[in-house]
C-alpha cells in the first residue's frame, strides 16, 4: 500500500506511508480480563507482517484490550506513543520493563514519517484519542473507548479541515459498560446492554449521530470486537454486537458507514478484509487460577482492605466496600450507614486486582457479582470511577488530589465542553434505567444535546 490503512483485531490500526509506520492498541492474541476476553476475529498474516515491521505504537490507556503486555512483548524495541495522562503510570510502568515509551505532547501535531503526523487529546477517565492525518488530505479520527468528556469542539474544529475524514469508534449495545449488578434484595438489574438489546435498539443511528457530530464522513466500527469465554462470563455473549449491528440503521446525509475491518488507500479503493471469525469454548474459569471457594488468607484480607482504606475518596460516596470471597466475606467501613457495595468475587483475580491497581478489568471480566446497597448502578460506577480511573491510574486518593486532578483536565478542555459532558452523562444514567432508552423525554434530551454539540 502506498498511504492508508488497516483496521483488524479489536482496536488495531496499521497506517502505512509506502511501509508500515504506526500500529495502535495491539491486542495481537490471547486471553484478557482474568481469561474472561478472548477475540472475535483473527488477525490476518498480513496484517500481523506490517505490525511486526511497524517503527511506531499507539497506546491509548491502561486497560489490557489496549495495553496488551504479551503483545508489546513481541513488539519490543519499538518506539511506544502515549498521551499525556495525568500520573504517567503507563510511561513509568513501560520504562521500567524496558520498552521505550515517548509521551506525546497533549493536542499538539507530532510527525512521525513524510506524509504522517499524528494529534493526541487525553481526558480525565485516563482515555485518550489519537487524529492520523494522511497527506494534508485524509484524517483518520480514533476515538476508541472515548465518551465525549469535553474534547469533542476542539476534535470538530480540526476535522472540519480535511474533505474525508475517517471516525473509528467504540459502539455496540453497551456490554463494555459493565454488568452482572444486583439489588440489596437479591434481584438482577438490568444491563444498560440487556435493555437496549430487548428494546430491539439499533445501533447504527447512534453511530451516524456521532459522526455527523465530529464533521467526519465515513463511520468505521471499532474497539468492540471481543467474546467471552469463562464459564461464568459466556452468559454475557448473548449481548455482543454482531458486525452487522453497527451499521444497522445508519442514515446521514453526510457521512457513510464502513465495515469494520477494511484496507483504506488514499485516492484509492477501499476493501473490505475477512478474517476469520474464532471459536471461544467455554473454559473453566479454574484454568486462570480462579477457583470460586478458595479462601483469603489473614494477610491477603489485610491486603484488600489496605487497598480500599488508601482510597479516602470513596468515602465521600459510600459507608462500606464488603467482599465476599469463598464464602467469607470481608471489608471496609468508612463511616456508619447502610450505602455501600458488596462484590463476590474469586480469590485469585481479586488478589492480582488489588496488587496491580486494576479494578476496571474485574467490572469487564463480568464474572464479579456486584450488589448495590442503597444507591442506583449510575451512582455506584461513579463512585468506583475514584478507584478504577483516579486511584489506580494516577494515584488520587484524597479529596486535594482529586480536586487538583479534576482542575488540571478542566484546563485542557474548557469549562462549556465540561459542562456539555455532564448533561450527556446524565442522559446516559437515564438510558440505563430500564425502559427510559426509549423514552421520550429521553428522546427529546438527546436530540437537544446533539445540537448543542454542533455548535
Amino acid at each position: 500500500m502506498d498511504l492508508g490503512f488497516d483496521t483488524v483485531g479489536n482496536a488495531t490500526l496499521i497506517a502505512y506511508d509506502s511501509d508500515p509506520v504506526l500500529v495502535t492498541d495491539p491486542w495481537l492474541g490471547g486471553d484478557l480480563y482474568f481469561g474472561s476476553w478472548q477475540m472475535s476475529h483473527e488477525i490476518p498474516e498480513e496484517q500481523n507482517q506490517a505490525i511486526d515491521a511497524a517503527p511506531f505504537v499507539w497506546v491509548s490507556h491502561g486497560h489490557p484490550d489496549h495495553l496488551h503486555g504479551p503483545s508489546l512483548e513481541r513488539l519490543r524495541g519499538k518506539t511506544i506513543l502515549l498521551p499525556d495522562h495525568r500520573g504517567s503510570r503507563i510511561a513509568e510502568a513501560l520504562t521500567k520493563e524496558g520498552h521505550k515509551p515517548r509521551v506525546l505532547a497533549d493536542r499538539t501535531w507530532t510527525r512521525l514519517s513524510d506524509r504522517i503526523r499524528v494529534w493526541t487529546f487525553s481526558d480525565f477517565m485516563q482515555d485518550a484519542g489519537l487524529l492520523i492525518e494522511l497527506d494534508g488530505s485524509t484524517l483518520i479520527v480514533n476515538l476508541n473507548d472515548l465518551s465525549n468528556t469535553g474534547w469533542l469542539p476542539s476534535v470538530r474544529k480540526i476535522v472540519r479541515n480535511y474533505p474525508t475524514a475517517l471516525v473509528l469508534s467504540a459502539s455496540g449495545f453497551g456490554d463494555i459498560r459493565w454488568m452482572n449488578f444486583w439489588d440489596s434484595d437479591g434481584n438482577p438489574i438490568p444491563s444498560y446492554a440487556q435493555v437496549r438489546v430487548e428494546a430491539g435498539v439499533k445501533i447504527g443511528p447512534e453511530n451516524a449521530a456521532l459522526t455527523d457530530a465530529v464533521c467526519g464522513t465515513h463511520f468505521v466500527p471499532f474497539s468492540s470486537m471481543h467474546q467471552y469465554q469463562r464459564n461464568d462470563s459466556v452468559w454475557a455473549n448473548k449481548y455482543l454486537t454482531g458486525l452487522d449491528d453497527y451499521t444497522n440503521g445508519y442514515d446521514s446525509k453526510t457521512s457513510v458507514a464502513l465495515p469494520p475491518y477494511i484496507r483504506y488507500e488514499v485516492g484509492g479503493d477501499m476493501t473490505e478484509l475477512h478474517p476469520e471469525e474464532l471459536s471461544a469454548p467455554p473454559i473453566q474459569s479454574a484454568s486462570f487460577d480462579d477457583d470460586w471457594s478458595e479462601t483469603l488468607t489473614p494477610a491477603e484480607v489485610k491486603e484488600v482492605t489496605d487497598y480500599f482504606e488508601r482510597i479516602e475518596t470513596l468515602a465521600y460516596h459510600l459507608d462500606f466496600v464488603t467482599v465476599r470471597v469463598g464464602g467469607l466475606e470481608h471489608g471496609v467501613k468508612y463511616q456508619s450507614g447502610e450505602v455501600g457495595v458488596s462484590f463476590e468475587v474469586p480469590r485469585g483475580s481479586l488478589l492480582t486486582t488489588v496488587r496491580y491497581r486494576i479494578w476496571d478489568d474485574l467490572f469487564a471480566g463480568q464474572f464479579m457479582r456486584t450488589t448495590w446497597h442503597g444507591l442506583g448502578v449510575d451512582e455506584g460506577l461513579a463512585a468506583f470511577l475514584t478507584v478504577g480511573r483516579y486511584a489506580d491510574q494516577a494515584d488520587v486518593v484524597t479529596a486535594s488530589q482529586l480536586e487538583e486532578y479534576m482542575s488540571h483536565y478542566r484546563s485542557r478542555t474548557g469549562q462549556l465542553a465540561t459542562v456539555r459532558h455532564r448533561v450527556e452523562q446524565e442522559l446516559i444514567s437515564r438510558g440505563q434505567t430500564e425502559g427510559a432508552i426509549g423514552s421520550a423525554l429521553y428522546r427529546f434530551g438527546r436530540s437537544v444535546y446533539r445540537e448543542t454539540i454542533k455548535r
